[in-house]
């Protein structure tokens, strides 16, 4: 009775969660044109798979794990696509500073040549090597750019040594020593700072609470209503029955939480 109940849950889950996958990995990014035939194909094709064999009564039922391949499957496609596009990327980067370095040899008076290899380390996030190759620039010409340059450069590279933060709420720039926000107060510890928005939201943590307990309470009468029908209802029908409740139960779910988000 009670494997019965919990099989026609887990499959209903299963269906809701690929359904949410398909819609978010396959359908949208399709729609959009991020992603070519070919993967369609391969990935459709998992959908199906694993909706075959998560049903209750597969001879090869994998369960729980159907919902996992078509996520994997879609992320290494974009890992994938990523990794050949930093490669390209990689390489173009490579080949113009490369040439560039070669003008500044001939040219070493030009201050634009520095300036745009300084701009290469800094899209890197190497600051401190562009900062060197800004005041080389400086050095030939005084120029208003190359010092906005300079100072976007200096801010970023003490961020990155932590010499300085910026608050999250009010985007003021702090010194490293400062444990609160000169302008708004908001504080730097990430401990501290997760605790001041708990209190903050503290309303609206305690309804999602309630909320979770309400459905706790529904999922309870719904399997208290399954045992008294296990005596009336043969094992087809109340296996029928039971997974039309546990796919009501999952709308409920996704009705309750997922379009509140």
């Amino acid at each position: 009775m009670a494997l019965s109940f919990f099989l026609g849950l887990q499959f209903g889950l299963i269906l809701i969660v690929l359904g949410i996958e398909f819609y978010f990995c396959i359908f949208n990014r399709y729609i959009e044109k991020e992603i070519e035939n070919i993967e369609l194909l391969i990935l459709v094709l998992i959908t199906l798979l694993c909706m075959i064999f998560s049903q209750p009564f597969a001879r090869f039922n994998i369960g729980l794990w159907a919902i996992f391949p078509l996520p994997v499957a879609y992320f290494s496609f974009r890992i994938l696509e990523q990794r050949g596009i930093n490669l390209e990327y990689k390489n173009r980067t490579e080949r113009k500073l490369r040439k560039l370095q070669e003008n500044a040899k001939r040219n070493p008076n030009f201050s634009q040549i520095w300036v745009e290899i300084g701009d290469i380390y800094f899209t890197q996030m190497k600051y401190d090597v562009a900062l060197s190759y800004y005041y080389k620039a400086r050095s030939i010409k005084e120029d208003a750019e190359i010092i906005h340059k300079i100072k976007i450069a200096e801010r970023e590279d003490r961020l990155q040594k932590r010499k300085m933060w910026i608050c999250s709420k009010c985007g003021r720039s702090n010194i490293e020593s400062a444990q609160e926000c000169i302008e708004c107060g908001n504080i730097d510890k990430p401990l501290q700072s997760i605790k001041q928005d708990l209190l903050t939201q503290k309303k609206e943590i305690i309804r999602w609470i309630i909320k979770g307990f309400y459905i706790s309470l529904i999922l309870l009468f719904i399997i208290i209503v399954l045992s008294l029908l296990k005596t009336w209802l043969s094992d087809t029908a109340y296996t029928f029955f039971a997974l039309c409740l546990s796919l009501f139960f999952m709308w409920l779910l996704w009705r309750t939480f997922w379009t509140r988000l």
